[in-house]
């Protein structure tokens, strides 16, 4: 390596005056002499010398041979890559201007808007911009100090929803019904409502999807889902701990392995008839039942008088008949003798 830069620096001191003045000729001149015979003595293993046929016009650079043309494009390239850089560099120069003056107009503009303000909608005064609250929907512009006293007292009320209070004040268009806006939780929440005032909201929230009922079981109070309270007959306390049946027509208990419920107790009764093995009078269905005697029976509801067998229910006569009696007994049923 130490050969080739002394090697290197030897060249340098030939063609240093043709540099500085910038002739081509003189450039050309110090190489119109061969260069000895395989090339510079350098004694390095990987340097590859220079062969004996190089063209000598040719001019020497650090790692390579240039013609003088080689060397002009050589310079007009790095003469064009300059030029391209420093007209990048103004384009990014005033891209960037330009974004900070919008930034600027921007900002100015905002600063006008609050020196500005606003008319209150409720109490008519002029108010800066920092206290604006607006209604989502229909826009109404309303100072926080007035729609925080309006909301409270809705609240207070327990109203909900609560609509714009300019919305209902206004008169609706002609041949349309008033359709008032209502005041969301997002707008109740920037207002800084009192926490129990925004508690009660929350309930009364939950009140638009449920339903508060009173248990008749444990005798506490419930939420239940509002769809599914309207769809049921038959309410379930929904406390872990209780789980009480009732009707919700009649409020009457109901056992949920029993029978069907009915308000006016027939399903019940009719189990009860079938569990005990009591009859029914055949024409006027009277429930009937039999404490000691025999198997006939005379119905004593008013207008039947109809005289059966309790044993198959089978119709004897309309009123007493002791032929008929005489041929149930002989018949096959007998009376259940």
């Amino acid at each position: 390596m130490d050969y080739y830069l002394a090697g290197f620096a030897q060249a340098l001191k030939q063609f240093a005056p043709a540099l500085q003045r910038g002739n081509d000729d003189e450039w050309d001149a110090p190489l119109k002499a061969r260069p000895p015979p395989g090339g510079f003595d350098f004694d390095h293993e990987t340097f590859d010398p220079v062969p004996d046929n190089r063209d000598p016009d040719l001019v020497f650079n650090s790692s390579n041979w240039i013609s003088p043309q080689e060397r002009r494009d050589y310079e007009e390239a790095l003469r064009l890559q300059e030029e391209f850089q420093a007209e990048e560099e103004s384009l990014r120069l005033q891209m960037q201007m330009l974004e900070e003056e919008a930034q600027e107009r921007e900002f100015l503009q905002m600063v006008q808007e609050q020196e500005k303000g606003f008319d209150c909608g409720i109490c008519m005064d002029e108010m800066p911009l920092s206290d604006i609250a607006k209604v989502d929907g229909c826009g109404h512009e309303i100072c926080r100090e007035c729609l925080r006293g309006y909301v409270t007292t809705k609240i207070n009320d327990r109203k909900y929803p609560i609509p714009c209070p300019l919305c209902i004040a206004g008169p609706a268009k002609e041949g349309e019904p008033l359709n008032p806006r209502m005041i969301t939780e997002g707008v109740i929440l920037l207002l800084g409502v009192p926490e129990e005032e925004f508690m009660i909201f929350e309930e009364l929230q939950l009140n638009e999807f449920s339903v508060p009922i009173d248990c008749r079981g444990c005798k506490r109070s419930v939420k239940f889902d509002r769809q599914q309270f309207q769809e049921t007959e038959i309410l379930t306390c929904p406390l872990f701990d209780c789980g009480y049946h009732w009707c919700k027509t009649c409020q009457q208990a109901v056992d949920p392995n029993g029978p069907k419920h009915s308000c006016d107790g027939t399903n019940e009764f009719n189990l009860l008839i079938e569990q005990e093995g009591w009859k029914r009078c055949p024409e006027c269905k009277t429930p009937v039942q039999k404490e000691s005697g025999c198997n006939h029976m005379t119905c004593i509801t008013p207008g039947c008088n109809t005289c059966f067998c309790y044993k198959c229910a089978g119709v004897i006569s309309r009123g007493f008949d002791g032929n008929a009696k005489m041929a149930h007994l002989n018949g096959p049923c007998g009376f259940g003798y």
